[in-house]
């Protein structure tokens, strides 16, 4: 197969290369720091620490259970947008413009175009980026509200195409993970070069934690709902390609669904993701991702063609409340009061009881008697006479 152009994924390293003056990494978890796009609005806030926070990961102060923004009370609201690139003059005020409209906690954002790796705050919103190192081409990056920033536990900008964090829920915790995936134009390397990344991201998340992949897949997993059921909803679209077959296998593998094909909108603009030049051709390519243990978590999922910020493709939003299955009541144990023995017409009276119970024991000449049986039949004696004699 002749190679087009690599957007191969690099695999992580210990980047220690000191990130632009428009884009430091956050040494403290309130701190402010300039915007991303090198339009500096004055000097930093002070209060940072003066050591740096490592570049890769970056570990915050444990919130208390008041801060989990994920439980089983309130709705909480989360997407996914490929906004094309955030480098140029004017992009990050016209997407702050568009999220300031909707209720959201976290967005996650493909093709940022931004360079390295930190995070930012930009009008109390803090901004966690996962860049290329040397050219403005794919980046990611994942978008905290202030309830969020309060649950965040840490965050790890693997690659120019894949970030993750973790946040505090009631429960534990959510890994929430943002995704980049090469184009249609990739090679064959390449793709599997990011999918072998993408499952080595997946396998570190802590098997408890409740996972989120937020996603611009570049692939169509149509409507075969039958052939994957429990992972492919009702309300695909369109004709499955080579890529959707292999998402949808991927999502075989770990356990999740694709939540926004269980839901059946009422517009159509409400299904599809991305939409051709031409306006001719409309696909559902970006997708969010939930196990399916917790797919009853997700009230809602569709597209948002109300969103604009001259991308070619809409955002793609979703609910979220904690679904948990009640634990069923055990049967209430019944206590003895074995005090009540002392009193000698109490004994004297459980005595006559146990031992007219205890008789036909006693006196059964079948040897063939299964011993669980005869078990069962003198713990139920002591039981039903201790009910009748010593009951609190």
């Amino acid at each position: 197969m002749k190679k087009s152009n690599s957007t191969r994924v690099k695999a992580p390293t210990n980047r220690q290369t000191p990130l632009p003056q428009s884009l430091q990494v956050a040494e403290h978890h309130d701190a402010s720091i300039p915007n991303p796009i090198g339009r500096n609005d004055g000097p930093p806030t002070a209060g940072r620490t003066p050591d740096r926070a490592p570049i890769g990961r970056t570990v915050v102060d444990t919130p208390d259970g008041k801060r989990a923004f994920l439980n089983a009370k309130c709705t909480i609201s989360i997407g996914t947008w490929n906004v094309r690139t955030l480098h140029q003059e004017g992009n990050l005020e016209h997407l702050l413009h568009e999220l300031s409209h909707l209720k959201w906690e976290v967005i996650g954002l493909s093709e940022t175009h931004l360079c390295d790796s930190g995070e930012l705050r930009q009008e109390g919103i803090q901004f966690l980026c996962s860049g290329n190192d040397t050219t403005h081409r794919e980046g990611v990056a994942i978008l905290l509200n202030k309830a969020a920033q309060r649950a965040l536990i840490g965050y790890n900008p693997i690659s120019e195409r894949i970030i993750t964090a973790r946040l505090h829920t009631q429960i534990g915790a959510i890994t929430i993970i943002q995704i980049y995936a090469p184009t249609s134009a990739s090679s064959d390397e390449d793709i599997d070069s990011f999918y072998d990344q993408l499952q080595q991201a997946i396998n570190q998340i802590p098997s408890q934690d409740i996972q989120i992949v937020m996603v611009d897949f570049n692939a169509k997993v149509g409507t075969d709902w039958e052939s994957w059921n429990g992972i492919l909803g009702k309300f695909g679209l369109g004709d499955a390609n080579d890529r959707g077959e292999r998402l949808l296998n991927f999502c075989a593998l770990n356990d999740l669904c694709i939540s926004n094909t269980l839901f059946k909108q009422k517009k159509d603009s409400r299904e599809w993701t991305w939409e051709s030049p031409d306006g001719n051709t409309r696909n559902k390519i970006d997708f969010i991702l939930i196990n399916r243990r917790w797919k009853s978590s997700i009230s809602m999922s569709r597209s948002f063609p109300s969103a604009d910020i001259g991308s070619d493709h809409q955002l793609v939003h979703a609910n979220m409340k904690l679904r948990l299955k009640a634990k069923p009541k055990s049967a209430r144990q019944t206590r003895f009061d074995i005090e009540k023995l002392k009193d000698k017409n109490v004994r004297e009276a459980f005595k006559v009881r146990i031992g007219g119970r205890f008789e036909p024991l006693l006196n059964a000449t079948d040897t063939d008697v299964d011993a669980e049986v005869l078990w069962d039949g003198i713990k139920s004696s002591f039981q039903e006479t201790s009910r009748k004699s010593l009951v609190q």
